[in-house]
């Protein structure tokens, strides 16, 4: 996979779910969990937590929202 398609799965990654890019982009699920690991050395999952709370962090920051708003 080049590094433009790499680049466009990880944006839809962070649009939706890891079946909702893998369609996106005409593979399976399984296939893009793979490129996933590949590339980012993390599984799907630990990829969108870690992205979930770098976001919560940067909000808890820069933000005047309480926690319960975040989370």
């Amino acid at each position: 996979m080049d590094t433009k398609k790499i680049k466009a799965l990880l944006v839809a990654l962070d649009r939706g779910s890891l079946s909702s890019a893998a369609g996106e982009l005409g593979y399976t699920a399984v296939y893009t969990g793979h490129i996933v690991k590949k590339t980012t050395g993390k599984s799907f999952a630990a990829y969108l937590l870690e992205k979930r709370c770098t976001l919560a962090a940067k909000l808890l920051r820069e933000t005047d929202l309480p926690v319960s708003a975040v989370i």
